[in-house]
């Protein structure tokens, strides 16, 4: 594209979602181009600027849009949708249209008020609002096949007001991601951390965090796409706990095997001998109760066997990769059989759960637990068989308003690896 040399780049107060070297490499991949903008010398509007005098402008945002939805806004509230092919494209324009009416402000640019139409926009390199506490959309993607919208997504945002350490009183925009996606299933809402957003007095709906942002969503814009959702908290969260527990058992299996053959017929023995001893003492003890105590045993054996001879987690990670997992647990937070609710694992995306001083509850409360709050996982981004055992953690949270999964804050995303995350969690999600 021929830009003129009059044209200015405007989108700074998106450049804090940009990562500079990421965005350079998607550029190469996707559209051929090479930059030769350098992250150490040059600003990234240069990078911007460059691109669009090689290469369709329109590409060129796309990129860019893709690059800000999934790349930090990383708190993703995912919620499953009816079995619709999508929305009927007249339906869609009206809606939209009304719903663009509530987001057109005075301290938006004319130019992009005028251009904002359900056909699409993006208004990521212009959009330039300098006032606090004012709401807008700086991009709309519809795809459309057949008349019908089957999928339509939605970058919304919001100004605040932020003082630096020198003092100087600044305007920063907390974003939103909304991808409604009929084909999937689901739609999704993606909020940044917004850490430093406070709550202003002018502001009616109160937004600073990920989850007032969300319930904002949820009330002034998703009612405008007609979505007959579907939420079931009990089943999301005893997917959860199957799911969990299916790669715990799988990485212990072989040792499982190891304690049933040495220590078997010991336990069925000292279990029967309780038994008596107990009877003896008092009240006949049940058959679940001598159940129970030969299986806590051996799940106490087990503990101390994976504790003592399995303590390097590089070799762990190395066993979850070659048994196919997706990836392994590091915490978990549940509620036993006496609904009593504990916690145990790590926070950190190398150590596997089972490296945890807790190990000793995890099999004994957590196996006899009926459902998984929350917990964190950390899931192999190379999903292929090999040695590749780079990882990226996740929190996800089940509550009885909303599937929330959060992305440890360590890099910038894509699309690919928040949908690989979704598609499997989702399928556990049976309802």
């Amino acid at each position: 594209m021929s830009v003129e040399s009059m044209y200015v780049f405007q989108g700074r107060k998106f450049e804090e979602y940009v990562h500079f070297e990421t965005f350079k490499q998607s550029l190469q991949d996707n559209i051929k181009f090479k930059p030769e903008s350098d992250e150490k010398t040059d600003s990234f509007s240069k990078l911007y600027t460059e691109a669009i005098e090689h290469e369709p402008k329109g590409k060129v945002d796309k990129l860019l849009f893709n690059h800000i939805f999934y790349g930090q806004l990383k708190h993703v509230y995912v919620q499953k949708i009816g079995n619709e092919k999508g929305i009927l494209l007249p339906t869609f324009e009206t809606n939209i249209k009304t719903l663009l009416e509530l987001f057109k402000s005075k301290s938006i640019n004319a130019d992009i008020l005028r251009n904002m139409n359900p056909k699409g926009f993006l208004f990521l390199d212009s959009l330039d609002i300098k006032k606090s506490n004012v709401f807008f959309i700086a991009g709309l993607e519809p795809t459309i096949s057949d008349n019908i919208v089957t999928r339509v997504r939605l970058l919304v945002g919001k100004t605040y007001s932020y003082t630096t350490k020198e003092g100087e009183n600044l305007v920063r925009y907390l974003l939103a991601g909304i991808d409604i996606n009929f084909q999937e299933g689901l739609y999704m809402i993606n909020v940044n951390n917004g850490t430093d957003a406070q709550k202003e007095d002018e502001d009616d709906n109160k937004i600073s965090s990920p989850p007032s942002f969300y319930n904002y969503i949820q009330e002034k814009i998703i009612p405008f796409f007609n979505l007959n959702t579907v939420i079931v908290a009990d089943k999301d969260k005893t997917g959860m706990f199957t799911f969990c527990k299916e790669m715990l058992d799988t990485m212990f299996a072989e040792s499982r095997e190891k304690i049933v053959k040495e220590f078997h017929s010991s336990i069925i023995d000292f279990g029967e001998k309780a038994t008596r001893k107990l009877n003896e003492m008092g009240h006949e003890t049940n058959k679940r109760q001598t159940r129970d105590l030969t299986a806590t045993i051996e799940t106490l054996l087990l503990g101390i066997y994976i504790k003592n001879n399995l303590s390097d987690s590089n070799e762990l990670r190395k066993k979850a990769k070659k048994l196919g997992l997706l990836g392994y647990p590091t915490k978990i937070h549940y509620k036993n059989t006496s609904s009593n609710k504990s916690s145990t694992g790590s926070s950190s995306a190398q150590k596997p759960i089972h490296e945890s001083e807790t190990l000793y509850s995890l099999y004994t409360d957590f196996g006899n637990s009926n459902r998984l709050e929350e917990w964190s996982m950390a899931w192999f981004t190379n999903s292929k068989p090999n040695d590749e055992l780079d990882v990226i953690r996740t929190t996800i949270t089940s509550t009885q308003k909303y599937f929330k999964i959060v992305f440890a804050p360590t890099r910038h995303l894509d699309e690919g690896i928040i949908y690989h995350v979704i598609r499997n969690l989702n399928k556990r999600r049976v309802y």
